[in-house]
């Protein structure tokens, strides 16, 4: 006879497996709403992006283009941990090599890419708050810019998720976690270290420059009585998901430069589960920040439910509406019948 609870202790206290199930189902579920979640703020950000540029002939919005394509390499993390969980629940906790090594290379192909692409992200505000003429006529005329932004983080992502492929390392089915990374020389360890923490450090310099700027930009409005709507502008957007992922980001790569200072302090199945969880942290917030924050994500969201509800109300009401027509006839046909037959049974009176 089947128990709940022998079940339930069964399912907890796995020790013969490489990662308990719950844990798999955990991530299985962060995966889908991290995946989903930045799909969908893609998506509005592009109908968004659309629709301004016609309300505004001539004007190109670049910067909408690198935040549509990080939302994207989120959405990759969340898709990666999806795969990777299903397939493992899927496959009572064995993957193969090729598979690992798939998984792996999504992962890090996607959390490389969302590096490169919020440093990006932070320069073109920088720009448009140091420079806000020549930005002006930037975003007036077509550009290469975005289409070289995003071939620079494509070739990042896909250069840090290729190496593991080689001999210097390998991905490999971690006990709490997807796949990682594991090393196999020591150089490509501390190269990849370094690259990663001088990406953060610049990164980190960035957030610090781009809030000096904001504070300026804010006194100088102050001073001169300049009305401006903060629900419009996305510089206090751009510094909530950046500073996110920062933030997030600065607990694992502690953990790896001290590692890889002392190879005695190499962290443990479990911690690395931790950190692992703490960088999901932005891919998971990042479309709530953006419904909350970006004041023409929220127009445009508001326009899309709007066409939504409108369609579907339109697919519903439409057989309720000729139930009602043939209905109406029906009982109008009835009627003529009736005086028809009185006019008749007159006529013979």
């Amino acid at each position: 006879m089947f128990s709940l609870k022998n079940f339930l202790i069964t399912l907890i206290m796995e020790e013969d497996v490489p990662q308990p199930k719950y844990l798999s189902v955990i991530w299985l579920l962060l995966g889908l709403i991290i995946c989903i979640g930045n799909v969908f703020t893609s998506f509005i950000l592009w109908l968004s992006k659309v629709s301004r540029e016609k309300s505004e002939p001539g004007r190109k919005i670049h910067g909408l283009w690198n935040l549509i394509c990080m939302n994207l390499a989120f959405s990759l993390v969340g898709l990666s941990l999806l795969v990777n969980m299903t397939t493992l629940l899927a496959r009572n906790n064995e993957l193969s090599d090729g598979l690992c090594d798939f998984f792996g290379f999504l992962y890090t192909f996607g959390f490389n890419f969302a590096v490169v692409g919020i440093l990006v992200g932070l320069l073109d505000k920088i720009y448009n708050l140091h420079k806000p003429f020549n930005y002006h006529s930037y975003v007036r005329g077509e550009s290469n810019v975005p289409i070289i932004i995003f071939v620079c983080c494509t070739l990042y992502g896909m250069f840090m998720a290729i190496i593991p492929l080689t001999r210097l390392g390998s991905y490999y089915q971690s006990k709490y976690a997807i796949c990682l990374i594991q090393w196999h020389k020591e150089a490509a360890t501390r190269v990849t270290v370094f690259l990663n923490l001088i990406l953060f450090l610049v990164t980190a310099a960035l957030i610090i420059i781009y809030l000096w700027l904001m504070r300026k930009v804010y006194e100088n409005r102050r001073q001169m009585r300049v009305s401006f709507n903060r629900r419009k502008e996305t510089m206090v957007f751009e510094l909530v998901v950046s500073s996110s992922f920062v933030t997030c980001w600065c607990p694992y790569m502690i953990a790896m430069f001290v590692s890889n200072i002392s190879s005695d302090k190499h962290p443990e199945e479990a911690g690395i589960a931790v950190l692992f969880g703490v960088i999901l942290v932005p891919f998971l917030v990042s479309p709530m920040v953006t419904d909350v924050l970006h004041g023409h994500y929220q127009e445009e969201c508001k326009k899309f439910w709007d066409g939504v509800h409108k369609y579907l109300t339109s697919k519903i009401g439409k057989p309720t509406t000729t139930s009602g027509q043939s209905e109406t006839s029906t009982t109008s046909h009835g009627n003529n019948l009736i005086l028809e037959e009185l006019k008749v049974d007159t006529l013979k009176m």
